[in-house]
């Protein structure tokens, strides 16, 4: 005859203890896909301001004589590459369906910020090479566009 605890175990706390350790490694599955998620989104807005900052930086400092043209062309082309890098890793990430629900709207909010800044840096790059009112009023307007949605990703209000 099986004792009491055999028949504890073996219909009650057996069951219980296996569905536990059985569910257990989703939990930490989403756990840690949760945690990528959110540093993804943290590096991306980051990016966003990082670059938005670097561009303005880089026209005041062309403006105020510290950078000349040919300095300031270099870095913009820098600043468009790794845009257009960026881009494709985000693109890369929201094809492989790792992206779900709401975070699919904050990615293509990313994006869409990325292709403003990227336009501002090839409109600065265009009044480099040409000069022009309408150069500066694109560069302008996309900036203005472009710290719009960074606002926006940050939760910034001004």
């Amino acid at each position: 005859m099986r004792s009491l605890k055999n028949v504890v175990w073996g219909r009650l706390v057996a069951p219980a203890f296996f569905l536990f350790v059985a569910v257990q490694p989703a939990r930490v599955y989403a756990d840690s896909q949760e945690a990528m998620l959110q540093t993804t989104g943290a590096l991306c807005a980051q990016g966003l301001y990082l670059t938005y900052t670097s561009v303005g930086t880089l026209a005041d400092g062309f403006v105020k004589k510290v950078y000349d043209k040919d300095t300031t062309g270099q870095y913009l082309q820098s600043y468009v590459q790794i845009i257009k890098n960026i881009k494709e890793q985000l693109n890369k990430l929201q094809q492989s369906g790792a992206i779900q629900g709401e975070d699919v709207a904050f990615m293509a909010k990313v994006v869409d910020t990325y292709d403003l800044l990227a336009a501002e840096a090839n409109a600065f790059q265009s009044y480099l090479t040409s000069g022009g009112q309408a150069n500066i009023d694109v560069y302008d307007g996309k900036r203005k566009a472009a710290w719009k949605n960074i606002q926006e990703i940050l939760g910034l209000n001004e």
